[in-house]
């Protein structure tokens, strides 16, 4: 056991379709898309600090339109590659 909970679709022993993977260790929690064991698609992760990001995803990583609501009242609003803010947004 890795410390981790996942509740959702599998498919051929991947998590694969709409589902939630639970961060046992740190609290954090993603709700949303996977496709071959990755989050892809849409979806919302929970970070730990109290910051949430809800947007598109790519193989993982945050990739497309989102937006991450920090903790501290500010918000960022557009475009994602590769896990950064990249491109048009607002702050």
């Amino acid at each position: 056991m890795n410390g981790n909970f996942y509740e959702g679709a599998w498919k051929n022993d991947k998590k694969d379709g709409i589902g939630t993977y639970i961060f046992l260790t740190t609290g954090e929690k993603f709700v949303g898309n996977f496709f071959n064991n990755k989050r892809h698609g849409t979806g919302t992760f929970h970070f730990a600090y109290g910051d949430r990001y809800e947007g598109e995803w790519q193989k993982g990583k945050k990739h497309g339109l989102g937006k991450i609501f920090y903790i501290s009242g500010s918000v960022y609003d557009g475009m994602w590659q590769n896990d950064k803010a990249h491109g048009v947004g607002s702050f």
